[in-house]
């Protein structure tokens, strides 16, 4: 994670001192890998960094929501929600994207395109995060969803 995306995120509350301070502390050869994995994902990750690179979404983001969502698995379900992202039909539709879900691209592409949205009206922080998981018309808050899925991006 760049100091600016960590910038943002404390603007956004959602970072702690002790993050912070962690950050700090992170080696450079420990920052080097977690950036070769990010640049070199394999199976759902790479898929889902694809589909992030093209939506301009911070790839690291997208693929710690599938991780939360899904485990990478693509035929994942539950209730309503289906695929990679664990997308609702109804929102896939909504976002443009039609076809099977359970379709690894399918399903990458139709979460990223939903977070690009949640993104843009709640921010890119915890809020941003959280309202991929609750509804992008829900009140604009920060959740342990949202705080989980930013650990993982950040690689923690």
């Amino acid at each position: 994670m760049s100091l600016a995306a960590l910038a943002s995120l404390t603007l956004a509350g959602c970072v702690t001192a002790a993050d912070r301070a962690a950050y700090r502390e992170q080696s450079r050869s420990s920052w080097s890998a977690m950036a070769s994995d990010v640049a070199k994902p394999q199976g759902s990750a790479a898929i889902v960094t694809e589909e992030a690179r093209k939506a301009g979404v911070p790839a690291n983001l997208a693929v710690a929501v599938m991780r939360v969502e899904s485990g990478g698995r693509c035929a994942a379900r539950n209730h309503r929600a289906v695929g990679l992202m664990q997308t609702v039909p109804a929102t896939a539709r909504g976002e443009g994207v039609h076809g099977s879900l359970t379709d690894c691209r399918t399903g990458a592409r139709a979460g990223v395109l939903y977070l690009r949205r949640a993104i843009a009206i709640h921010g890119p922080g915890c809020a941003g995060v959280s309202a991929y998981n609750h509804g992008v018309h829900a009140p604009s808050r920060c959740t342990g969803y949202g705080r989980r899925v930013l650990r993982l991006a950040q690689g923690r």
